[in-house]
């Protein structure tokens, strides 16, 4: 039996994703009175609470921010919003010499013996990331 290969999802990745501090305000329901805020967005602005204090505070000239955490989960949920991914071999080193965790991915190919356990996600769309995000607290299902 073939096993299904660990989606990695790279920072770099993420990075394409960002999420204007205004638009997030609005996704979290900040500017909206307690009573009229849905369950998900109190939870999202709370889990997110510490991030958002210490990030604003020390980036004042960067007017965005990138949630690792949800662009994982948006592409497990939907991950017909990837546009480009490939499968490969990598590993975790845990007995090196120069380095213990890091992630070893054969970028190029060149271990054809090795089993392909590692689907990358290089491109995702990132305007209906948001989107998604949008339809995800406010309790509908992204259609676009």
């Amino acid at each position: 039996m073939k096993e299904t290969p660990l989606t990695l999802v790279p920072w770099e990745l993420c990075l394409t994703c960002p999420m204007p501090w205004n638009w997030f305000d609005d996704w979290v329901g900040k500017k909206l009175p307690e009573e009229q805020r849905t369950r998900i967005q109190v939870f999202v602005d709370k889990v997110l609470g510490t991030y958002q204090r210490l990030y604003r505070a020390e980036a004042k000239d960067i007017d965005e921010c990138v949630v690792c955490d949800a662009v994982a989960m948006a592409i497990a949920l939907y991950p017909d919003f990837v546009t480009n991914r490939f499968t490969t071999y990598a590993t975790i080193e845990l007995g090196g010499r120069e380095c213990r965790g890091q992630v070893c991915v054969d970028w190029y190919g060149n271990h054809k013996n090795r089993p392909q356990n590692t689907d990358i996600v290089v491109k995702v769309d990132t305007a209906r990331f948001l989107n998604i995000l949008s339809t995800i607290v406010t309790n509908h299902n992204p259609t676009t």
